[in-house]
C-alpha cells in the first residue's frame, strides 16, 4: 500500500512536470546507488534518458528503495527539475513462476509450469528458471522478429542451461517448461504458447490442454466420491507428468505447445492477428480462473471462487486446489493496455 505522502509525492511530481497527457517513461531502471548490477548513477541515467526523448523513469532496484531515496534526498528539486522520477522495486520472488516483460515493441506474460520434481538451481524451481530464461529471450528481441524467432532464442537459452547444469531427471517430462502470451507491436499479433490467456476488445482467447481438462474432471469426480483433496491430487499427478509426452506434438488431439527447449509446430501456437487501429488488450496467466475486462473484476471473481470452491472441484474444475497456507490457487499476472500506442 502507498502512504498518503507517497501518493502526494507522485502527484506533485506529475503536476510539476507541466507536460502533456502523454509522457514517455522508462518503467524499469536500475541505478548504482541501489543495485549492485548497475554501474550507472541516477544523474547519468536521467541525462541519457533525456537525450533519448524520455520525460521520466521508474527506479526499480533489487529489493530496495535506496536508488530512489538517493534521488529524493540528494537531487530532487535541485537538478533535472524537468524530469519525473517515480519509486518502484524489483522483488526477488525466488520461486514464483511468473514474469511480466514490458518492452517498446513487446509485452509478455510468462508462466513457469508447476515443477514436476524437487530440483532447484540457485534456489529456483524448474518453472521459475524457465520463466526467467524465456523473459530474457523476449528482452533480447529487437522488435521485428516473429514468434518462431523468439522460440529459437528461448530454446538456445534452455540448451545452454542444460549444458551448464547437471539435471538429474528426464528433461522432457520434468525439465524446464513455461507458457507464454506475447504481444508484438510491429506485427500486430498476439502469440499464445501454452495455457496463458488473452482478451481483445472484450473477446476472450483460451488455449487449455485437453489432458488437463480430462484430469481436472477426474479429480472432481474423485472428490465428489469423498476422496480427500490430497489423495485426489496424488491420483492425477502421475498422469500430468505422463501427458508431457504430447508436448509440442501434432497429429493428436492431446498435443499442446510449451516452451521446453523443443521446436514448436505452428499448428500448436495460437496467433491472434489484430486489425489496424487501437485495441484494448489483456494478457494474463491461468492464475485467473475467470478473465474479466478489468483487474478488479478478475480479482473479485477469484475471491468468490476461493470462498465458494477452494478445492476447484465444483464451480471451476482444476487439477489442483488451494494449498494450505496459500492465499490463491496459483501465481497470477494480469496486464491491460491499448495496442497501437506503445
Amino acid at each position: 500500500k502507498k502512504s498518503k505522502n507517497d501518493s502526494e509525492s507522485v502527484k506533485e511530481e506529475m503536476l510539476g512536470a507541466e507536460r502533456s497527457l502523454h509522457m514517455k517513461i522508462d518503467m524499469h531502471c536500475h541505478v548504482k546507488e541501489g543495485s549492485i548490477d548497475s554501474r550507472v548513477s541516477v544523474d547519468e541515467y536521467i541525462t541519457l534518458l533525456k537525450k533519448k526523448g524520455f520525460q521520466g523513469m521508474v527506479i526499480t532496484d533489487h529489493n530496495t528503495y535506496n536508488g530512489y531515496r538517493y534521488w529524493k534526498n540528494h537531487m530532487k528539486g535541485k537538478v533535472h527539475t524537468d524530469f519525473v522520477v517515480l519509486k518502484g522495486i524489483e522483488y526477488d520472488t525466488r520461486d514464483a513462476g511468473h514474469i511480466l516483460v514490458i518492452m517498446p515493441d513487446f509485452i509478455a506474460v510468462i508462466d513457469g509450469v508447476t515443477p514436476k520434481s524437487n530440483f532447484t538451481y540457485e534456489g529456483k524451481s524448474t518453472g521459475r528458471l524457465a520463466a526467467e530464461l524465456a523473459g530474457q529471450a523476449v528482452r533480447e528481441l529487437k522488435g521485428t522478429e516473429d514468434c518462431q524467432t523468439f522460440i529459437k532464442r528461448c530454446n538456445q537459452k534452455f540448451h545452454d542451461f542444460y549444458e551448464k547444469v547437471d539435471f538429474p531427471y528426464d528433461i522432457r517430462s520434468k525439465g524446464l517448461q513455461a507458457a507464454a502470451v506475447i504481444y508484438s507491436e510491429y506485427l500486430h499479433e498476439i502469440w499464445m504458447i501454452g495455457d496463458c490467456q488473452a482478451m481483445v476488445d472484450g473477446r476472450e482467447y483460451l488455449q487449455p490442454k485437453r489432458s488437463d481438462v480430462i484430469l481436472s474432471q477426474f479429480r472432481s469426480l474423485l472428490m465428489a466420491l469423498q476422496v480427500p483433496a490430497s489423495e485426489a491430487r496424488a491420483k492425477v499427478e502421475p498422469w500430468i507428468v505422463n501427458a508431457t509426452a504430447f508436448a509440442n506434438k501434432v497429429g493428436t488431439s492431446y498435443g499442446y505447445s510449451v516452451l521446453n527447449g523443443e521446436e514448436i509446430p505452428d499448428e500448436l501456437i495460437k496467433v491472434i492477428h489484430l486489425s489496424e487501429g487501437k485495441h484494448e488488450i489483456i494478457l494474463a496467466s491461468d492464475g485467473y480462473p475467470l478473465l474479466r475486462p478489468t483487474l478488479q473484476q478478475s480479482e473479485q471473481d477469484l475471491d468468490r471462487l476461493l470462498k465458494e470452491d477452494p478445492q476447484c472441484c465444483r464451480l471451476y474444475e482444476s487439477t489442483k486446489g488451494l494449498k494450505p497456507g496459500n492465499k490463491s490457487f496459483d501465481d497470477r499476472t494480469y496486464v491491460r493496455f491499448q495496442a497501437g500506442t506503445l
